[in-house]
């Protein structure tokens, strides 16, 4: 062991010995300190100084300053007892029963007095902020409330991270502050906020500065805690911001942050827990220090939030009945743009039981926040449910949304689900209220088995499937399954708009079908009533029907039926309707169906007991001027007139051949009053009316129309009928009687060439035996009566042809019948300047006048007129004709013309006749023969064809050919005649002139229209006649006739073409001779 010198081992006593008296005085202040504080009152200005390094704007006092010690880490600390910091302008006062102070090392080698840790224990603090800001300038506070903190935070951060260390609080390493008490006064605001429970930490870290605070606090009377962490990291200037709180409540914070009270509308009282992210860039922040709105925009980077609560409402309307009842709320979103929008999505919502998925998209808010401004702000809020009962839809769709709509649906739509509902609602600021209001709504929904009661009255649509699409301005939904009362529902729709105005409307299309009877019962309920309108019975129509309902009406109240708007299409299918008209059906294979307010309208190819026609009918709702109104279109033929019974002969042949499309429009009004329209187009038939001067062939345009008026079902009268073809027309009307009996046939004009008339059948005194008829006016042309065309002349012969052959066993038999006996009783009377029978001859101011009687036929006629001469340069001819009864059933008939030739033409008896003088007179006996004789003087005959083909047989060409010019000249004619059961006798009838004389007997018959005539044809008759007045030759040569030599001839056959027999070698024997042979075996006519 090595000795050490006396030097070092005084020194090393010397360090022992101050050792032991270091280790008995810390002994001795350990045992001081354990007996309680130590008074250590001269570091009292160090801690004031160390506290409140500017004395200017800050006072701190404080009672004493210990040593104690303490159970924690740092065991040993200084103790300032009542301290009390007061901000000079009284902004804010701290009083801390005890502050423990720990002096930084690192400032008292720089020279400076600073705390390196500060802890304080229940402190009470008291805050006092003036904004700046007025009340009367809401919109100013919250910008101004913005401005104050961040020029705070920016102070503080200068303070306590300055580069040069220039504050005492860059020296501070940790604050801690518990369980403080706090009052916030917001002078200028007049309002006062208490927090309690407050926990303040600060801590300085190696690469960034963490401060947080926690406190209690209460929001109109309901506790609340929130709490702020906040990091700021120099290398990057940005401070991380972390808000948390628990039991907040929405309305009562936006209430806070405003400084705004605010009415019951969009308010959120649910408790609420969660927290906000945010990272600030205090770079901007200084860069744009002095624009606040724009260091919004750019400092804070970004903001994040997540939320949870539950068991409160959502409020948004004043009604309380309206408030939305939150079991729980869970949700996530974002901020971006500053504090200028915010996003939340996925949110996940239970409303009294049914869970929704909730997002918010939101723009605008930093007017809002900052400036109080809702100018800018927008807000959309989504809602997605998955599934919910019908009759919970109005639970949660907002009521104010579409108020008119929503009571609507809550009264229409009921029973069955709606799902994969998605809507959006968009709110914006009124740019007149300032307020924010309901602005859009999207949304769209899915309908299973809902019930559609779309329209009172009528009954339900039910088991809907389709969708639902909601708008602000409307409301649609589609569905495409359906049932309502037994009609099969495949399609339709129900539109509500208007929905942003005052009046709101609704516009209803369904599509289904179903039986006629079903549809029939379905368009009769109220407030549509249409099949009890139109008198039909459901169950009388068969058949099936597809069937579109379309109803457009204001939603209102006590709606009438007329404010109503119907349209409905229907097509009708397989239709029979039995026992309309006797007993008879209609049937169709499809006819369409129109109704509306108007009224209905029915169209389409039917069939009327067999006859096929074009039905139209037409109920008429709202006119006045008709009930209903059928419009037949049909072709009037044979087949017809069969099928309804037809049998008026003024309606079938001869008058009528062939089919004419024919329009029958019938009008039915009020009072059991009918009319009906016929127009018939008789282009493709022939109509022969020749009596009343219209006959046109197949081809020729042509029309008939009538209207006729009924009551119930008997007719009152025909106030117009017409029939006109190209350059004719006739016109006229027939009235009845009480009996429903044409009473009067009045033609009112008659006009055509060479016609110019009207004519009257009146039925004297209502009974139809009795008929008179009148004819006046200027002309009347009855050439078509008579005039037949090559195709009729062909006819009408072969028709004789038929006859005789199947009458040829009957031929020699009487016809007793008269065809005028069976006509009923007829006055006729024709008073017309001209009367033409054909277009050659016209007689003169003609007068006529005839009576018929049944049974009888003609009783009594008496004719009168005028003809220009037939011969050249001839003076007025002149007509008359009479026919008298006698007694005992005898009638007179005399005819009496001094123009022969006129008056055969214009009686249509022979046309090829020049001048004479006529006169016949004949008597009719009681057995209905006529017995008489027709007188010719002086007249001329030319072109006559049975006479030109006789002489060309006989070869008498030179008489031929004076036939076909000039005429031939007779001086006579006499024909004694007989006629009875239409056959016309002649014996020993003849006719001579210095050219020819000809003689005959024999019969023409007017049913068969031929000739059996035998006679004899003497040439040179003048020649021959003066042979004959020889004494003693002549009387012993001529004959009868006084003729010499005369050839015998036969005419037979049909009047068209007879056949001609000639003998010429019977002209060599002297007619004596001839008829000494003819009385030997038999006469001409025998």
């Amino acid at each position: 062991m090595k000795k050490l010198d006396n030097k070092t081992y005084k020194l090393r006593k010397l360090f022992d010995f101050i050792g032991v008296i270091f280790l008995v005085m810390l002994l001795m202040f350990v045992w001081q300190l354990y007996r309680g504080s130590i008074a250590v009152p001269f570091l009292k200005p160090y801690i004031i100084k160390a506290l409140n390094h500017d004395d200017t704007e800050y006072q701190v006092t404080l009672d004493s300053v210990n040593l104690e010690l303490v159970r924690s880490i740092k065991p040993l600390r200084i103790i300032a007892n009542n301290v009390v910091y007061k901000k000079a302008d009284g902004g804010i006062v701290i009083n801390a029963p005890k502050t423990s102070v720990s002096f930084s090392i690192k400032a008292l080698l720089h020279g400076v007095v600073a705390p390196s840790s500060i802890e304080i224990a229940k402190p009470a603090v008291y805050i006092f902020t003036d904004y700046g800001s007025k009340k009367e300038q809401p919109e100013n506070i919250s910008q101004k409330k913005a401005e104050y903190y961040f020029d705070i935070m920016q102070d503080f951060l200068e303070r306590f991270n300055s580069e040069d260390n220039s504050y005492p609080e860059s020296y501070i390493n940790s604050i801690n502050i518990e369980d403080a008490s706090v009052e916030f006064h917001e002078v200028d605001l007049g309002k006062k906020w208490v927090l309690s429970d407050v926990n303040y930490r600060f801590d300085r870290g190696l690469t960034q500065l963490s401060t947080s605070v926690q406190a209690g606090l209460k929001f109109n009377g309901q506790p609340a805690s929130v709490g702020m962490e906040l990091v700021y990291r120099p290398i990057v200037n940005k401070v991380a911001l972390q808000f948390y709180f628990s039991d907040i409540i929405p309305a009562d914070l936006l209430e806070f942050l405003t400084s705004a009270e605010h009415s019951g509308a969009y308010k959120i009282n649910i408790p609420l827990n969660g927290k906000i992210e945010a990272l600030v860039n205090l770079d901007e922040v200084v860069k744009n220090k002095n624009n606040l709105l724009k260091s919004v925009d750019t400092s804070i980077e970004n903001i994040q939030f997540a939320l949870e609560g539950g068991n409160g409402v959502v409020n948004l309307t004043d009604d309380a009945a309206q408030d939305y009842k939150i079991s729980s709320v869970v949700l996530k979103g974002e901020i971006s743009g500053g504090l200028d929008k915010i996003s939340i999505k996925d949110a996940v919502v239970e409303l009294d039981g049914q869970q929704a998925q909730l997002g918010l998209e939101a723009s605008g808010l930093k007017d809002y926040l900052l400036r109080s401004s809702l100018k800018n702000l927008q807000l959309s809020l989504t809602a997605k449910v998955k599934e919910m009962e019908t009759d919970r839809l109005y639970t949660y769709w907002p009521q104010f949304v579409a108020n008119n709509a929503w009571t609507w649906c809550r009264s229409s739509l009921s029973a069955g689900k709606i799902k994969n509902a998605e809507f959006r609602f968009d709110f914006a600021a009124d740019k007149k209220s300032g307020k924010l209001i309901f602005a859009d709504l999207k949304g769209t929904a899915y309908a299973e088995g809902v019930s559609l009661d779309y329209l009172t009255g009528m009954p339900k649509v039910t088991n809907i499937y389709g969708h639902v699409d909601f708008f602000k301005d409307k409301l649609q939904m589609y569905f495409d399954k359906g049932v309502s009362a037994d009609v099969i529902l495949n399609k339709g729709y129900v539109e509500l708009y208007d929905l942003d105005k005052n009046d709101n409307f609704a516009k209803i299309n369904i599509e289904g079908s179903g039986g006629i009877p079903d549809i029939l019962r379905l368009i009769d309920n109220p407030p549509l009533g249409f099949t009890s309108q139109m008198g039909i019975s459901p169950d009388s129509i068969r058949g099936s029907a597809d069937i579109r309902l379309g109803l457009e009406l204001e939603l209102k109240k006590n709606l009438a039926p007329h404010e109503v708007k119907v349209d409905i299409a229907a097509g009708i299918n397989d239709v029979s309707i039995s026992g309309i008209v006797d007993g008879k059906t209609i049937e169709a294979n499809r006819l369409n169906m129109t109704v509306t307010n108007q009224g209905m309208e029915v169209a389409g190819v039917a069939s009327f007991d067999g006859i096929p026609l074009n039905l139209k009918w037409n109920e008429n709702f709202a006119s006045k001027d008709y009930l209903r109104r059928y419009q037949l279109s049909f072709n009037f033929d044979a087949n017809l007139k069969q099928k309804a019974g037809i049998d008026f002969p003024a309606l079938s042949a001869p008058y009528i051949r062939g089919s004419i499309p024919t329009l029958a429009t019938i009008t039915a009004y009020k009072g059991d009053q009918m009319e009906i329209d016929i127009d018939g187009n008789l282009q493709g038939a022939n109509i022969d009316y020749s009596f009343l001067g219209f006959k046109k062939k197949a081809g020729v345009e042509g029309v008939i129309s009538s209207k006729i008026l009924l009551k119930g079902s008997k007719v009152v009268s025909i106030p117009s009928f017409s029939l006109s073809k190209p350059n004719f027309s006739l016109r006229g009307k027939i009235d009845l009687d009480a009996g429903g009996n044409v009473r009067l046939i009045d033609v009112t004009d008659i006009k055509g060439p060479n016609t110019d008339a009207r004519a009257r059948i009146e039925m004297a005194g209502g009974r139809q035996d009795k008929v008179k008829i009148a004819v006046s006016g200027k002309s009347y042309n009855l050439a078509d009566f008579f005039n037949k065309d090559k195709d009729e002349i062909k006819a009408d012969k072969e028709r004789r042809r038929q006859m005789r052959l199947s009458d040829a066993l009957n031929r020699g038999k009487k016809d007793e019948k008269d065809d005028w006996e069976d006509v009923s009783n007829t006055d006729i009377n024709i008073a017309v300047d001209s009367l033409w029978t054909n277009n050659d001859v016209a007689i003169r101011h003609f007068a006529g006048t005839a009576k018929l009687r049944k049974g009888v036929g003609v009783e009594e006629m008496h004719l009168i007129g005028n003809f220009a001469s037939s011969r050249k340069n001839g003076r007025m001819s002149n007509l008359k004709l009479d026919y008298v009864p006698r007694p005992k059933k005898e009638y007179l008939l005399t005819i009496e013309s001094n123009d022969a030739g006129s008056t055969l033409k214009f009686l249509r008896l022979y046309d090829n006749m020049r001048g004479g003088r006529l006169s016949i007179n004949a008597k009719r006996n009681a057995d209905k023969t006529f017995v008489g004789h027709a007188k010719i003087r002086d007249f001329n005959v030319y072109n006559t064809p049975v006479f030109a083909k006789l002489l060309t047989v006989a070869s008498l060409t030179g008489m031929v050919n004076l036939l076909t010019g000039e005429g031939i000249a007779f001086s006579h004619f006499d024909a004694p005649f007989e006629y009875a059961g239409k056959m016309l006798k002649v014996k020993e009838g003849r006719a001579f002139g210095n050219v020819v004389g000809i003689s005959g007997s024999g019969t023409y018959s007017m049913k068969y229209q031929d000739f059996d005539i035998k006679g004899m044809i003497a040439p040179a008759y003048g020649l021959n006649t003066f042979i004959g007045s020889i004494p003693l030759v002549g009387g012993l040569l001529s004959g009868k006739d006084g003729t010499v030599f005369a050839a015998t001839y036969t005419i037979r056959g049909d009047v068209d073409d007879p056949d001609i027999g000639f003998n010429p070698l019977s002209a060599l024997s002297p007619n004596s001779l001839k008829e000494l042979v003819n009385s030997t075996f038999g006469k001409q006519d025998e």
